[in-house]
């Protein structure tokens, strides 16, 4: 237990710096207003995320454990299966919800950019419940690490990448295929 505390403090600590330094760096290179658009692309994805998932990621927290210790390993499998097909449902409900009500055309502008929102929130939902699952099978440390320690890191790699690449343009579309994109390398 003590040993467990002592690795979630350090991991916390690395986050903050990590999360700092990424924050500096990607402000410096990218100036105040496409700073602002990334960040209000992935707050937009992280807000969207939470809803979707419905609560799973905290049931396979609780459930997860029960059904190891019966060593029902198919009733862990029927979870996880479940859990997924509700989170990708609630999903598309809630994009088509904000899709049909306007406000997705308010973040993303085409067609093309509202299909790459709605997979970066997707994708960011199922890490949600992926983060759950984890901790559901007693995996903190990697669910940590994996959270808060390498996508800040990914995300500057991913941010420097695109503003070569695209010139140093960088506008609402770009933080979204980025989420998108850094979501599923985790």
């Amino acid at each position: 237990m003590l040993r467990s505390s002592i690795i979630t403090f350090v991991i916390r600590i690395a986050s903050l710096g990590v999360n700092f330094i990424s924050t500096v760096l990607l402000a410096r290179f990218l100036g105040v207003t496409s700073y602002g658009s990334i960040a209000f692309g992935l707050s937009v994805i992280a807000v969207f995320s939470v809803p979707s998932t419905l609560g799973m990621g905290t049931l396979a927290v609780r459930m997860l454990p029960v059904y190891s210790d019966k060593k029902n390993i198919d009733q862990c499998i029927e979870f996880i299966w479940v859990s997924h097909i509700i989170t990708v449902s609630a999903s598309i409900v809630l994009f088509l919800v904000l899709y049909l009500s306007g406000l997705a055309n308010k973040i993303a502008t085409g067609l093309f950019e509202n299909v790459a929102l709605f997979l970066a929130c997707l994708s960011a939902s199922l890490l949600l419940l992926q983060g759950g699952i984890s901790r559901g099978f007693g995996k903190f440390g990697i669910s940590q690490i994996q959270e808060l320690i390498l996508r800040p890191i990914l995300l500057v790699l991913i941010v420097s990448l695109i503003y070569f690449i695209f010139n140093y343009d960088v506008d609402i579309s770009v933080p979204v295929l980025l989420g998108c994109c850094y979501r599923h390398l985790l």
